[in-house]
């Protein structure tokens, strides 16, 4: 288990103020930002044209106060969310995956709060002024329950989830339920909630396998599946072998051990102590996840044996921006290939034109690679595709990695089944 960096220790410095902060992990800071960058300009091919962002909701509304502004409880906040933000000082902020205060729920876990309550003459919405109930406290409904299982009056411990390999294993309980330590969790996470309780807290963007759900959108697989006792919850992929001959099953977002466990090729540490798989920049490499065959390096999005569409692996050869295992697997027909770690240091070896007069693609050139490009990102088009852009991806935008992102504290999140650029610290 790796440590949680300096962010952590801080924010524990400030858990005496933030009883009326959500327990959720994406207010913590995240070893993925870069402090003090230097202005960027936000790409024409995330702010341009009709359709260019994805509608999820977390920036912008009509009332209360605006995202940045201080705060004293949630419900004040447009939207939904009163916590710290990257200056330790308490401001309303975005909620990548989960719902504001007044959101309506179904589930404890759908709430940025990790609280579903009850209203007079209308549905469930999110509030603040209490958790989710853990195994064995009172309830009198199942959305009392971090559980989502009342019976008798208590909550009741969930069953085995859908199988998969560790982490986080099949009897993981989810967020908000007690813990003693990070290995009761799915999301690999045991930390002291607001009510100082020990919690199994709420990761950021897509929820991890074991992780409760009301549809595929809400699990970083896009599995959703019925447990023994009729409870959704987030269930694992089937194995695929990437065109590095090596299988996978974890997609973006997923909790993981090493590389290796990624479609990605790409596990990233977080101030969490623990590691999630992240995208890769360019185009999306064999077994990963796809909505339409331009997402892929392979230019084919197709369903695997389940139903569920995942980049196919190409044949004969690979082309640029496939993960490989060497150089006579990557296609020649455009010049002299290699097959190298791109970006470097990521351990995700790519097949990459490599010949002594190929030059950096300039703004608007069709891309597979980050490192194609002139200004650095390759990004993807809302009607498919990928183009070079010498300037980063503001929020709620497309992006295909951190590395798109212009805030400092955003990441590329995989959200509701698309990769954006959000916030990640409050």
């Amino acid at each position: 288990m790796l440590t949680a960096p300096a962010a952590s220790v801080r924010w524990r410095h400030y858990q005496a103020i933030l009883l009326l902060v959500p327990l959720c992990s994406s207010c913590r800071e995240t070893s993925l930002e870069v402090l003090g960058p230097e202005p960027k300009s936000e790409s024409p091919a995330a702010t341009g044209g009709s359709g260019s962002g994805i509608d999820t909701g977390f920036l912008g509304c009509d009332e209360g106060i605006a995202v940045g502004q201080p705060c004293q409880n949630s419900s004040e906040c447009c939207t939904g969310l009163c916590t710290l933000d990257s200056l330790a000082t308490i401001t309303c902020r975005p909620t990548p995956g989960c719902l504001g205060v007044a959101g309506t729920c179904a589930l404890a876990s759908q709430c940025c709060s990790l609280s579903c309550e009850a209203n007079e003459g209308g549905p469930p919405s999110c509030g603040e002024s209490r958790l989710c109930s853990a195994v064995q406290n009172s309830c009198l409904e199942n959305a009392d329950c971090c559980s989502n299982q009342c019976s008798a009056g208590l909550c009741v411990a969930l069953g085995p989830a859908a199988p998969g390999p560790p982490p986080p294993g099949p009897a993981c309980s989810p967020a908000g339920e007690s813990c003693n330590g990070p290995a009761d969790c799915c999301s690999q996470v045991c930390n002291s909630s607001r009510d100082e309780i020990d919690r199994c807290e709420l990761l950021p963007a897509c929820r991890v396998q074991g992780e409760l759900c009301a549809s595929g959108e809400d699990c970083c697989s896009s599995v959703c599946s019925a447990d023994k006792a009729g409870q959704n919850r987030c269930a694992a992929l089937a194995n695929c072998t990437t065109a590095d001959t090596k299988p996978c099953a974890r997609q973006v977002g997923e909790v993981c051990k090493n590389s290796n466990d990624c479609c990605s090729r790409v596990c990233i540490a977080t101030s969490d102590g623990i590691s999630r798989c992240a995208p890769a920049p360019g185009c999306r490499p064999s077994c990963d996840l796809c909505i339409q065959n331009s997402d892929c390096c392979s230019n084919s999005c197709a369903q695997d044996t389940t139903g569920i569409y995942r980049c196919a692996v190409p044949v004969p050869c690979l082309p640029e921006g496939e993960l490989c295992n060497g150089d006579n697997q990557c296609c020649t027909d455009k010049g002299a290939t290699k097959c190298i770690e791109d970006p470097a240091g990521l351990k995700a070896k790519r097949c990459k034109l490599n010949g002594p007069s190929v030059e950096c693609l300039p703004d608007a050139a069709a891309c597979s690679l980050a490192s194609d490009c002139c200004g650095g990102h390759c990004l993807p088009l809302p009607a498919g595709g990928y183009v070079c852009s010498s300037s980063c991806v503001p929020e709620n935008q497309l992006c295909t990695s951190r590395s798109d992102c212009c805030g400092p504290h955003s990441d590329c999140l995989n959200i509701a089944g698309q990769r954006a650029c959000h916030e990640t610290i409050h």
